[in-house]
């Protein structure tokens, strides 16, 4: 898995560029709801992905490090690899960032 945490997204002309690549042919999987119930406490995680909804309670891994956040996982036809598109809260401002990306191993 790479850390992209910092990795700003690129879009050319309108299209999402793969971060791991650089491809321009990326396709939506899912989507991840990560929510806390206060700041600095557990996350519960809602995953949609297609007619699929599963819910984690009490979840280590969030995209923020404090408050709540939104990912969409895409796929990449060029590597295969796998990113989560993720918008995260700050201190009142939103920042959209890649958060992981890993390899597809379906």
């Amino acid at each position: 898995m790479t850390d992209l945490s910092t990795n700003t997204p690129q879009i050319i002309d309108g299209v999402l560029i793969c971060p791991a690549c650089g491809h321009e042919y990326t396709h939506h999987r899912s989507v991840n709801i990560y929510h806390r119930q206060h700041e600095d406490g557990d996350t519960i995680i809602t995953r949609v992905s297609g007619a699929r909804v599963l819910t984690e309670i009490g979840a280590r891994e969030n995209p923020s490090r404090r408050r709540d956040a939104i990912g969409i996982v895409f796929n990449c036809e060029g590597c295969e690899c796998i990113s989560e598109l993720a918008v995260v809260q700050h201190k009142g401002q939103t920042f959209l960032r890649w958060h992981r990306v890993e390899k597809n191993s379906d």
